[in-house]
């Protein structure tokens, strides 16, 4: 169970990001395709340090939370879904996403 405690320690920030992918109908990036990128950055970091940190079931479990998240923002406040998915794509690091984040608009 330590390994399934270290992904939902990331949940807040999961949540965050989900909120970030789901956004404008304007958007290029779906909120499939922003939540596989910020999975798959979250799962980089996590198992930079311990290569099995993360189980393919955790990895589902937070592709589709993050999915129905940034579908509901999408719907909900597009402007902030664009700029967050915005975010999604452009980092590299999972740890560059909040300065981003924060640059964007909340609940519009």
């Amino acid at each position: 169970m330590p390994k399934r405690a270290r992904l939902v320690s990331l949940a807040p920030i999961a949540v965050l990001f989900v909120a970030v992918a789901v956004g404008a109908p304007a958007c290029k990036s779906s909120p499939s395709n922003v939540c596989k990128k910020f999975v798959a950055l979250e799962v980089a970091k996590l198992t930079k340090r311990d290569p099995n940190a993360v189980t393919s079931d955790m990895r589902d479990t937070e592709e589709k939370n993050c999915l129905q998240e940034m579908e509901q923002k999408k719907k909900d406040a597009p402007n902030q879904y664009a700029c967050e998915a915005d975010c999604v794509n452009s980092v590299k690091d999972v740890d560059d996403l909040d300065p981003c984040l924060k640059k964007c608009p909340k609940n519009e």
